[in-house]
């Protein structure tokens, strides 16, 4: 307290200290509005939750279809760029190289869903098929929770011109 300042109480709960320029300044530690300022009422708990509830039912189905989305995106670019890749690779060695679903990683699957993965393989023995002379570039596996991926064919392969035969 300042020197030449006096106190004067007008109650239990307040004190009002007054200082020479007769300025007035609240003292009390505790005054009725703090009791209300420490926290939050239930009542504007319970708003709360129903608002974050309400944004969280509108939010939801949204990022569902943005990963929905996402995945497929995914799996086209997965796509195209083995397409590009068995392409590149089949002008630069010089021989054929198919690109054909499998579900095993290692042998051609002959399906036409491409889902289960599909390999990137030198092609230069029996056409569309994996066998001793044949080299294996690249092994796309299946996605969990991955979209369908349909075709019309079962395999790719590409002839050193870098044409589709």
């Amino acid at each position: 307290m300042k020197p030449g300042a006096h106190v004067q109480h007008f109650s239990d709960e307040f004190q009002i200290q007054s200082a020479m320029e007769g300025r007035g300044i609240l003292t009390s530690a505790w005054t009725r509005g703090a009791a209300r300022d420490r926290g939050v009422t239930i009542v504007e708990l319970m708003v709360a939750l129903a608002i974050l509830a309400l944004l969280l039912t509108l939010g939801i189905p949204s990022l569902s279809n943005l990963i929905t989305d996402n995945r497929l995106t995914t799996q086209t670019n997965d796509m195209v760029g083995t397409l590009q890749f068995a392409r590149s690779e089949s002008i630069k060695r010089g021989e054929p190289v198919t690109v054909c679903s499998s579900g095993d990683e290692l042998t051609c699957s002959g399906s036409k869903n491409w889902s289960s993965g599909w390999i990137v393989f030198t092609d230069s023995g029996a056409i569309g098929e994996v066998d001793g002379t044949d080299q294996i570039l690249r092994v796309k596996q299946a996605q969990p929770g991955a979209v369908a991926i349909l075709g019309d064919k079962s395999s790719v392969r590409y002839v050193p011109s870098g044409a589709i035969r």
